[in-house]
């Protein structure tokens, strides 16, 4: 009798132990991680708690893992014993209600237009948002300025195949204004190439605002300081 005494007195400090541990997000990852293993190991009347005991000593201190360990252990062993419906076909969901989104050509059409010396766009907020890219394929400026960052619009030739497209645009985040951002234009008129890409002058327009630059001798007009709210009013006016 005192041997079993002794026995349960032993695992007094690690309860006490168990009782003081705060898990962390680490923690309550890996046991998530293995807790359909567990459970099967345990519903298999395997040593579960010996194969898993990271997870059974977490059990014991986490409210949140445990109530998840119970709602597992109540559907794998409903399904062992049959009692889950199994639906004999799934049904292709409706995604009519998404509507067929417009093709950046479609929408460029109406807002550009082009003679042989002069050109304009017009972004709204519909063109806008086939100009933003993806977050994992957005870009970063290059050069030493480290100010501006990850590239919030674009344009180049390369999106709109239908046609010869003689300028690209891209717009930057300001890491030090989250409200504004670096607007560039790069102007390759056909036939021309550097270092003959200087010299033509770039208009950008939004409200009552109007700003001017010439392109440097790679074709590049830059205007920092616009606001990222305008972006979607931008007008540009390109003379080669």
């Amino acid at each position: 009798m005192t041997g079993e005494f002794d026995r349960e007195e032993s695992k007094v400090p690690t309860f006490l132990a168990m009782l003081q541990t705060e898990p962390t997000e680490m923690d309550c990852q890996r046991c998530v991680a293995q807790l359909t293993d567990y459970v099967s190991a345990q519903l298999d009347k395997g040593d579960y708690q010996h194969q898993f005991p990271v997870v059974a000593q977490h059990l014991d201190s986490c409210v949140l893992c445990a109530e998840m360990y119970a709602r597992v252990y109540e559907v794998e062993l409903a399904d062992r014993n049959g009692r889950l419906p199994h639906p004999a076909s799934i049904p292709q969901p409706d995604l009519s209600f998404l509507g067929s989104r417009p093709s950046l050509w479609a929408v460029l059409q109406i807002a550009f237009q082009q003679t042989q010396t002069r050109l304009t766009l017009q972004l709204d907020a519909a063109l806008a948002a086939l100009l933003t890219p993806q977050p994992s394929l957005a870009l970063t400026r290059s050069g030493d300025d480290a100010r501006f960052g990850e590239q919030i619009l674009s344009l180049t030739p390369d999106q709109v195949p239908e046609t010869e497209l003689p300028f690209s645009l891209a717009a930057y985040a300001d890491k030090e204004n989250p409200n504004q951002c670096l607007v560039e234009i790069t102007v390759e008129p056909s036939g021309s190439s550097w270092p003959d890409l200087g010299g033509s002058n770039v208009r950008l327009r939004y409200g009552e605002v109007v700003l001017a630059e010439i392109t440097d001798d790679w074709g590049t007009a830059v205007f920092p300081d616009i606001p990222r709210a305008d972006l979607k009013n931008l007008q540009f006016e390109i003379t080669f």
